[in-house]
């Protein structure tokens, strides 16, 4: 059996990964916005989503962990979803707007389901390879989704 948790980090992460800007979800670009925020907000969401991942391929062993993913998820997607960060002057498509829905009841379910079982057993670590290319990941994605949402 799939345990809740981590099965909710992975389908939060990825579907906050169909939603990189320049992508199928997020075609909406924010050219009124400094250069440098739009690559903070971007390093964040690309740091939430793959803490999350990291999170739910290891096994989600902390109550707080899961808290904090699940309160990142809500407020992102709930300012986005209320107007207030980004704004854009393209509407948001049908398509992402569903997408923001379940990423924020993700988020919930998140803030709401029972933290890990206390184990002896150690946690899951993952290779060096394995960080470096997430760490290459990261700074890819964060250049991609930055040049996408000032528009070039």
């Amino acid at each position: 059996m799939i345990r809740r948790a981590p099965a909710l980090l992975i389908a939060s992460a990825l579907t906050l990964a169909a939603m990189i800007p320049g992508g199928l979800v997020e075609t909406r670009s924010f050219p009124a916005y400094p250069p440098a925020l739009l690559a903070a907000f971007n390093a964040f969401l690309t740091l939430l989503g793959l803490g999350a991942l990291i999170a739910g391929l290891r096994g989600a062993r902390s109550a707080l962990a899961l808290r904090l993913f699940g309160l990142g998820f809500v407020l992102v997607y709930g300012l986005d979803l209320a107007g207030i960060f980004p704004v854009s002057e393209v509407p948001m498509s049908a398509l992402l707007r569903a997408f923001e829905w379940v990423g924020t009841l993700l988020g919930l379910a998140l803030l709401v389901v029972p933290g890990p079982a206390a184990t002896d057993s150690a946690p899951r670590t993952l290779p060096r390879w394995i960080w470096l290319a997430l760490a290459l990941l990261t700074i890819g994605i964060v250049i991609f989704a930055t040049k996408a949402a000032i528009g070039r």
